[in-house]
């Protein structure tokens, strides 16, 4: 992670590029939510392509454009039901802190962004998760 001063504070940000973040996020992923995907695609593949549409801001209705060797929309959508979203909650703070733990020095004092949205994409809201 790149260190750098924030621009309206004099306090140390860490940032990602594209290619940093996409290595380090599958990498995570692969050790941390077991997959189970029967077909050429590996589970390292599956996120890749998942993580690279998160950070260009694409839903998986676009992968058909950036493309012809990435998984179809239909193989992408039967494979993320198979993710349990309970399992993905309880490792969420162990990928999170594999990661910023190097950095942290005790005693310090942190503050922390996180990107947090409590409205649905379609539909409504339903229950604690969107």
């Amino acid at each position: 992670m790149a260190k750098t001063k924030h621009k309206s504070k004099n306090i140390d940000v860490c940032t990602l590029d594209g290619a940093k973040c996409i290595t380090l996020v599958v990498k995570l992923l692969v050790k941390h939510v077991p997959m189970s995907i029967r077909s050429s695609q590996t589970p390292n593949q599956f996120f890749k392509v998942l993580t690279s549409l998160a950070i260009q801001k694409l839903s998986i209705h676009s992968i058909q454009r950036l493309g012809s060797n990435i998984p179809s929309e239909n193989s992408l959508h039967h494979n993320l039901k198979k993710i349990d979203i309970e399992q993905l909650e309880t490792v969420n703070h162990l990928m999170l802190a594999e990661q910023v733990k190097p950095f942290i020095i005790p005693g310090k004092k942190y503050a922390f962004a996180i990107d947090l949205t409590d409205d649905p994409y379609y539909g409504e809201k339903e229950g604690e998760r969107v």
